[in-house]
């Protein structure tokens, strides 16, 4: 896991799009069809430290994504499309 970097920020829509898709096949279409966040969005995240990516070999482009909001700053949900993790940020 990483800071997500300026040059992360466009492909982190299409990661958040693909999470999206899994609600389809709940019946939950409104949910897939959400438009994700923007690069705007998404660049306020990255300048607070709140856009973390998950890349396999560094500087490639990122596996998923963590964009923590400020509320949810201290749960430990942390989600990406079919997989889930512990808080392994801090460790």
């Amino acid at each position: 896991m990483r800071l997500a970097r300026l040059e992360d920020l466009a492909a982190l829509s299409d990661v958040e799009r693909a999470a999206g898709a899994a609600f389809r096949e709940l019946g939950m279409a409104a949910v897939a069809d959400d438009e994700p966040a923007t690069v705007e969005a998404m660049l306020t995240y990255q300048r607070d430290g709140r856009a973390w990516v998950d890349a396999d070999v560094p500087d490639q482009l990122p596996a998923g994504l963590r964009r923590i909001r400020e509320h949810e700053a201290e749960l430990g949900l942390d989600t990406w499309p079919r997989v889930a993790m512990r808080r392994a940020l801090t460790d």
